[in-house]
């Protein structure tokens, strides 16, 4: 899995120097506030109504639909309310998934304010912040599924399109916790933390079977079951089958001569995922596990391949099984004790020219292969000491006991470039206090501690302050920081003339942010927010001759704001509309690659038929970002409809969905390893969808 990254000098600073100035704005917040007026009262966050304490799947379509989903469990590891989370929370739920025909994880955090994605026909990216680096494999974003670390141990991949674990119809709930939380989980939680919950068997309670078509001759297949008895034991399994033969005659004029097919990619486009997930829990124990198979066709030509070889491909293999237990031995105290083993593997097929200038064409075959294990386990008390402090605290124990790397010439003569298999340990413990001064007013400290047994140890606060002057007003200041560590890939890779690196450091980031949420009326409400981030010792490649590998090199920096309106009817009608800017660059002063300048998003779902159907609209512009080769990517924009209906007949459910509707052109930058300055996305698609439940 090769990257390169181009680079510029940064230097390391120190947090405790910008912990006293945020903490001389927090104190100058705090004073602000002054005593609480007489007679009022802790006001819940928009809207006001308590987390569903029975299974969504008793309720009625009007009922689910006025479900709001008013708690998060991951901004502090425990279960709050949004409005006093100390982080900025976006939340996609099950129904809007279905509603809106989202078909990976990618399209659920896509939909989200300030989060973009970008396809280069091989994988999908996730952009957050104006910030998506090329090779940088969703490296700087942290993905959990049920509160357990999903990135791999030889990437730090967090992957999101259809290599990813998770399959977007086994999730109950997205939590996206934007800026960063390394306080908490460590490593990789630098620009967000994203947390899939996945389905229970009391969701069901039956059995659930799928299929459906779409264009590009995409086909998908899904069975699920999931129960839950009297005696409180309850479980969920399901598998799926997706493929999808891709764009039949990909043409990129960067290719166009006679022996590269004349820049035409022929059944190069395909992709194919198997996927396997299940829970049950008793008592405090849940068990789970995932299995994630996708094979992907290469047309692009990327890292310099021989162009339009059928024989270009990919295979991501992910899995992991987790035990945990919770229970709640006193009201305010509770514990969570997990142990897991995760795998990762991946294979990539590259086949080269190894002919002379002039010679007929000599194509050898380049396997470069990874296989990653581990295993952790974590413990996490929440404990309410009165009635105006919560303490949370934890350890973490993670043991990488397998990162092996291997890549070599498959034609004979066989010939090795890499074989190395390496191995680390990763100690953390953390905890968070949140105080409520006054029934308005929460402050929030956190700070963790990670040693590693390859570069040594990183602390990271984070501090806020929430505020509620009204009833219908809620205010946050936030501080953070947050780490990556450099992965095996880093740090131990030695091909083609690219040299190991055993010395990196970690990256680190800091944060400050503003945000205000105001309830217009009982149903609308308006947020806003801003953000700026330091980002120091970023890792990037080094074109030196003499180094020629990776080094904390650069540094980046990114002002960013949003505005958003969200209403949500009791008649089913719902709509929301954001906006972001942003602006990042990196050490030397140039626009950051990748980084488009603006966002605009839209939702709007209309109920149809007393609410058994639905319509539902999605439309998204992205701005113009700067390429990473020359030159810009134009701006976009594309609009995705969904006709959604439930129970048609008796336990099925129907959706008919268009995407990219008006057929508009949609560029993505091509990064380093390809030779296309910007790729071209889908046009128009389709996808019928047909679920039936018994």
């Amino acid at each position: 899995m090769n990257s390169w990254l181009s680079s510029n000098c940064a230097a390391h600073g120190g947090w405790a120097s910008k912990l006293r100035v945020t903490a001389h704005w927090l104190a100058v917040a705090s004073s602000m506030v002054g005593p609480v007026a007489a007679g009022a009262v802790v006001p819940a966050s928009f809207p006001a109504s308590p987390a569903p304490r029975i299974s969504l799947a008793d309720l009625s379509l009007k009922e689910l639909l006025d479900v709001q989903f008013d708690t998060v469990t991951t901004a502090s590891r425990r279960s709050q309310r949004l409005w006093e989370a100390p982080a900025s929370v976006s939340i996609v739920t099950r129904e809007e998934i279905a509603v809106f025909g989202y078909r990976t994880l990618a399209d659920a955090l896509g939909s989200t304010p300030g989060v973009y994605t970008t396809d280069d026909r091989y994988y999908t990216y996730l952009g957050m912040r104006g910030f998506s680096r090329p090779g940088d494999y969703n490296s700087r974003v942290l993905l959990l599924v049920d509160g357990s670390r999903v990135n791999d141990n030889l990437y730090d991949s967090g992957w999101v399109g259809h290599e990813s674990p998770v399959d977007v119809d086994n999730i109950e709930r997205v939590e996206v916790i934007r800026g960063p939380s390394s306080s908490l989980y460590g490593s990789s939680a630098f620009f967000g933390t994203v947390n899939v919950i996945s389905r229970r068997g009391g969701s069901l309670n039956g059995v659930e079977t799928s299929a459906e078509a779409g264009s590009l001759r995409s086909y998908r297949t899904r069975t699920a079951a999931g129960y839950k008895y009297k005696s409180g034991f309850e479980f969920f399994t399901a598998a799926s089958y997706f493929e999808s033969r891709g764009v039949e005659r990909l043409y990129y004029a960067e290719f166009d001569a006679p022996e590269t097919n004349h820049g035409v990619a022929e059944n190069l486009d395909y992709q194919r995922a198997w996927h396997l997930a299940g829970n049950a829990a008793y008592r405090g124990f849940t068990f789970s596990g995932v299995f994630n198979k996708r094979t992907r066709g290469i047309p692009t030509g990327s890292f310099a391949s021989q162009f339009n070889d059928p024989r270009a491909r990919t295979v991501d293999i992910s899995g992991h099984v987790d035990l945990k237990f919770e229970h709640e031995f006193t009201p305010g105290t509770q514990l969570m004790a997990r142990v897991g083993y995760h795998r990762y593997d991946y294979h990539g097929v590259y086949p080269y020219n190894a002919a002379e200038a002039g010679d007929p064409v000599d194509v050898l075959l380049n396997r470069d292969d990874a296989r990653g294990d581990w295993w952790g386990t974590e413990v996490t008390l929440s404990q309410r000491i009165s009635s105006r402090l919560t303490v949370t605290s934890g350890l973490e124990v993670r043991q990488n006991f397998r990162q092996r790397q291997l890549n070599y010439d498959a034609t004979e003569p066989v010939t090795v470039y890499v074989d190395d298999d390496s191995g680390n340990a990763v100690r953390g413990v953390y905890g968070q206090a949140d105080w409520s001064v006054q029934s308005n007013l929460i402050v929030s400290a956190g700070l963790r501690y990670d040693h590693y047994s390859t570069f040594g140890g990183s602390t990271n606060p984070r501090v806020g302050v929430i505020y509620q002057p009204w009833a219908s007003t809620t205010t946050k200041v936030l501080y953070g920081r947050a780490f990556r560590a450099p992965n095996a890939y880093e740090t131990h890779y030695l091909s083609f003339g690219q040299n190991p690196n055993p010395n990196l450091g970690p990256e680190t980031i800091e944060t400050y942010e503003a945000m205000i949420e105001q309830a217009l009326s009982p149903t609308v409400k308006l947020t806003a927010s801003g953000s700026h981030y330091q980002v120091r010792g970023l890792i990037a490649f080094d074109y030196d001759p003499v180094v020629y590998s990776f080094q904390n090199l650069d540094q980046a920096k990114s002002w960013s704001g949003d505005v958003g309106v969200e209403g949500r009817w009791r008649n089913g009608w719902f709509g929301r509309v954001s906006y972001t800017t942003q602006h990042g660059e990196d050490g030397n002063g140039i626009e950051l690659t990748n980084s488009p300048r603006s966002l605009t998003k839209g939702h709007l779902r209309i109920p149809l038929f007393h609410q058994r159907f639905s319509a539902a609209i999605e439309t998204q512009r992205i701005g113009s970002a700067r390429a990473v080769q020359a030159g810009r990517v134009d701006p976009s924009w594309v609009a995705n409809v969904t006709l959604f209906g439930r129970d048609v007949v008796k336990g099925v459910q129907l959706s008919a969905s268009v995407y990219n509707l008006f057929d508009r052109a949609v560029g993505s930058t091509g990064f380093d390893e390809h030779r296309q300055r910007v790729l071209i996305q889908n046009g128009r698609s389709y996808r019928l969808r047909l679920t039936y439940t018994y």
